[in-house]
């Protein structure tokens, strides 16, 4: 499953545009510092982040605001599920 275009949104303005990982196995102190740029913002374009599922769907995670976390493309690659489909 998917998150809808408006759960994206949502999650984004909530992240106030920055990446929400706080994952020591990113390398970071605290969230991570990367932002959407004012052109990504303009055009409602999430280039450079994505939506991770903070509980997989095969985990009885939903598609929900609260399920969602937005990351940028180098902490979701080192989220445990990254490139896999545990819904098989």
């Amino acid at each position: 499953m998917a998150f809808s275009e408006q759960v994206k949104t949502a999650r984004a303005t909530m992240a106030l545009g920055r990446c929400e990982c706080a994952r020591l196995i990113c390398g970071h102190i605290g969230r991570c510092q990367a932002n959407l740029t004012s052109v990504n913002r303009l055009f409602g374009s999430f280039i450079g982040f994505e939506f991770n599922h903070r509980q997989s769907v095969a985990a009885g995670g939903g598609d929900t605001i609260d399920n969602c976390e937005f990351l940028c493309v180098a902490c979701h690659q080192n989220t445990r599920s990254f490139g896999t489909n545990l819904t098989r």
